[in-house]
């Protein structure tokens, strides 16, 4: 059963600028999902008040210690995606 675009994206009427009535369903939630791991992942941990855990920690440490902290980026990144692209 195909979920279709977000509740956000239907709300915007749009994803990616390109209104929500150019894609059939099945695309319209692939884009929503691939919208919605691209602001989880730009997001910085601690910007939201409300989900102080949304979004991947300040990367400055970790892109110091690479290549040894790749593991650990690896590891919030799936975490993050795991608990908040539903």
């Amino acid at each position: 059963m195909s979920a279709g675009p977000s509740l956000y994206d239907m709300l915007l009427g749009q994803i990616g600028g390109v209104p929500l009535n150019a894609h059939d369903d099945r695309t319209l939630e692939c884009l929503s999902v691939q919208q919605n791991v691209q602001r989880i992942l730009n997001t910085r941990a601690g910007a939201l008040k409300h989900l102080p855990d949304y979004g991947l920690p300040d990367l400055t440490n970790i892109y110091k210690a690479l290549p040894a902290s790749a593991h650990l980026l690896k590891e919030q990144m799936e975490a993050t995606l795991l608990k908040y692209e539903p």
